[in-house]
């Protein structure tokens, strides 16, 4: 035998035997080695529970000193924060009693002011009256009496306090001379503070807050700046604030106790970092913390989203984070993992030299007992391999076949379950021929039904191509290999076109059959009769009067005058019909209804009218339509049909219905057609003119 199965033909290729081998071998292999098992997992599991209880108590650690952290840097920037406040509201008494507060001149930067602490003034522009600015700058002026000793301490740290008002003016108390002024990308004593961050979010929050880090102008470092806003009888009138060099906060971090081989970060909600204990020189004001260096963009999104908390990452660093509560700030203290298990390093030696000698040992066993079990396999597979002759046999189409039962164990209840087996499959299989038979003769006559139904509905259009009055289009797709729907349209008499539409309770054959007994006397009772409701009665009475299996049709009838346009129309439990005025759109006509035909007899029936205009519009359709469900079980609906109907412009009936129908298969999706739908569309074109 070719191809990849041919080893099957080989003798000395045993797979069942194997497959015992392997189970004798294990269960014996089993036995000996439980103990060595039990050792290793017990081994194991101890050094398990020792790196589990490294780990937590090192993530315990780690957290507490996040959270140590983040509190003393907290505590650090309420410090500038409350030193703000005071300022601003000294500002603030200024604005409010102005007559307290003799006002001096301040001067623009000069040279002499180079390394040298004293108040500067700037203008935000050129357009600055500085007439009308003086008194209040004047007056601002008095700020130096509490600058000056505040920057005295903070020297160093503090890299500048500036107080800048609406009205354009910006008072500086800083040692920064007039060589300094081109940093401000200026010309002279002009500053345009009103689109820096620290001027608009004071502003926009009202309150103090923080800037993101940036790079001091003057290069003095990385700093952030504190601003509040400073305000005169509610109004927001200036902005005071305070340049904060993040060298303070990082020599801070790198004089806490944390453990070897961890470092410290912070990080703020602008995607910056503040400070990293592993760059003494303080970082870069623009250093981005997705840049590889602070961890994986997925962890250090998690830092930011979660804010407080332990993770851990996919290359094996523990990160402990804990807000800044003033500002967006998160500090993170990391570690590798290989540094919190170093401690564990001895126990993973001894750990493995045990694991190393039991290794050992077990091969050894593994060994003997390879050779014991192989010289008593072959008696154990013997039954096997009679019994695999037997089924090969079997399986080669011999079913008179029977398998010879010689042991009295389960190899012999396998024979006798093969030697049943056989006789349950002749018997299946003659079974199976005689229904394969039937199931063919009935598909046979389904599909001789499913053509007579179709022959009995008017398939080939135009169907009236001599008369110019109108233009009509009719579907019907049964759920089933036949259906209970139907449509009808003939002429009534010369001038008079009958159109009808039905639905037959339930499906298959039995509502096939119920739909040819309606549509024969409903065609036959509508010629030369001027009143649907008429017909719809003595077509009710036909079919209750034979209607043992309670079945019942709802039929929609309309007579077309084509003279007038005038359509008359009956309906007897039919969904409801929807029109078109010419250049309208189309909607639901809620006509009266009668009770379904077949339920019982001398069911009175109403006529209705609608005047068609030429250019006008009827769609009329079975239930399957809006109760088409999709996979979520929801249903078509009018609302859809009218929505399809309405979203186009106005088309000839063959192109609305293709339209709806695949309107309504997109809708389904993969949802399966529970029932038959059938339309029907008429154009009215108007009364034919006269040649």
């Amino acid at each position: 035998m070719e191809g990849p199965f041919r080893w099957k033909d080989k003798e000395n290729k045993r797979s069942i035997r194997r497959q015992i081998f392997g189970l004798v071998m294990g269960s014996v292999l089993l036995a000996i080695l439980s103990n060595v098992i039990l050792g290793l997992f017990f081994m194991h599991q101890t050094r398990a529970e020792s790196e589990k209880a490294v780990i937590a108590q090192m993530e315990d650690q780690l957290y507490q000193l996040a959270v140590s952290s983040a509190d003393m840097t907290d505590e650090e920037l309420l410090y500038y924060f409350d030193f703000v406040r005071v300022f601003s509201r000294y500002a603030e008494e200024i604005y409010r009693s102005p007559e307290r507060f003799r006002g001096r001149p301040v001067f623009s930067p000069s040279r002499r002011n180079n390394g040298r602490y004293a108040l500067k003034r700037y203008y935000a522009s050129e357009d600055i009256d500085r007439q009308e600015v003086e008194d209040e700058m004047e007056r601002l002026s008095n700020m130096e009496s509490v600058f000056a000793p505040f920057m005295a301490l903070k020297d160093g740290v503090v890299a500048d306090i500036y107080i800048a008002t609406k009205t354009g003016v910006f008072l500086s108390y800083n040692n920064n001379g007039l060589t300094d002024l081109e940093i401000y990308e200026t010309e002279g004593d002009y500053f345009n503070y009103y689109d820096r961050d620290w001027y608009q979010n004071a502003l926009e929050r009202g309150s103090t807050s923080l800037t993101s880090i940036y790079e001091d102008s003057f290069h003095k470092g990385a700093m952030v700046s504190c601003s509040r806003p400073v305000r005169q009888d509610g109004e927001i009138v200036a902005v005071l604030s305070m340049d904060i060099l993040v060298r303070d906060l990082q020599s801070d971090l790198l004089n806490l106790n944390i453990p070897n081989g961890a470092y410290v970060f912070m990080i703020d909600g602008q995607g910056k970092a503040i400070v990293d204990t592993r760059l003494p020189d303080g970082v870069e004001a623009n250093a981005n913390i997705y840049d590889g260096r602070y961890g994986s963009v997925d962890i250090i999104d998690s830092i930011v989203n979660a804010r407080e908390g332990v993770k851990k990452s996919g290359d094996s660093i523990y990160y402990a984070f804990s807000p800044v509560e003033l500002t967006d700030w998160i500090l993170c203290v990391a570690i590798p993992e290989e540094k919190v298990l170093e401690p564990l390093g001895g126990v993973e030696e001894i750990f493995r030299f045990a694991i190393l000698n039991f290794m050992v040992l077990s091969m050894m066993f593994c060994g003997a007992l390879l050779y014991v079990t192989a010289h008593y396999s072959d008696e154990l597979i013997r039954p096997i391999q009679e019994l695999r002759r037997d089924v090969n046999i079997i399986s080669s189409g011999n079913l008179d076949w029977k398998v010879e039962i010689r042991h009295n164990d389960e190899i012999g209840e396998l024979g006798e379950a093969f030697n049943r087996m056989t006789g349950d499959l002749r018997n299946y299989i003659a079974d199976l021929t005689k229904v394969t038979a039937e199931k063919e003769r009935i598909g046979a006559e389904l599909d001789v039904a499913a053509k007579i139904q179709r022959d009995m509905l008017i398939c080939e259009f135009p169907a009236f191509p001599e008369r110019k009055e109108f233009d009509l289009y009719a579907t019907m797709r049964p759920a089933k290999a036949v259906g209970g729907d139907f449509y009808d349209f003939f002429m009534v008499d010369d001038n008079h076109l009958a159109l009808a539409i039905a639905d037959v309770s339930g499906k298959g054959i039995p509502a096939a059959l119920f739909m040819m007994m309606s549509m024969l006397p409903l065609r036959d009772y509508a010629k030369g009769k001027s009143s649907p409701a008429e017909v719809l009665r003595k077509v009710n009475d036909i079919l209750a009067s034979r209607n043992d299996e309670s079945m019942f049709v709802t039929i929609w009838l309309g007579f077309l005058d084509l003279a007038t346009g005038r359509l008359v129309c009956s309906n007897a439990g039919h969904e409801y019909p929807t029109l078109r005025e010419p250049d309208g759109q189309y909607y639901l006509m809620k006509d009266p209804h009668g009770l379904a035909a077949g339920i019982m007899e001398g069911v009175p029936y109403k006529d209705y009218e609608i005047q068609m205009k030429p250019g006008g519009d009827l769609f009329v359709y079975s239930d399957g339509l809006p109760e088409g469900l999709n996979e979520e079980g929801v249903q078509f609906g009018t609302e859809g049909i009218l929505r399809t109907l309405n979203a186009s412009e106005p088309a000839l009936p063959k192109e609305t219905l293709e339209e709806m129908q695949a309107a309504q298969d997109a809708f389904a999706g993969s949802a399966p057609q529970f029932d038959d739908i059938t339309m029907l569309g008429l154009h009215w074109y108007g009364p034919a003119q006269e040649p």
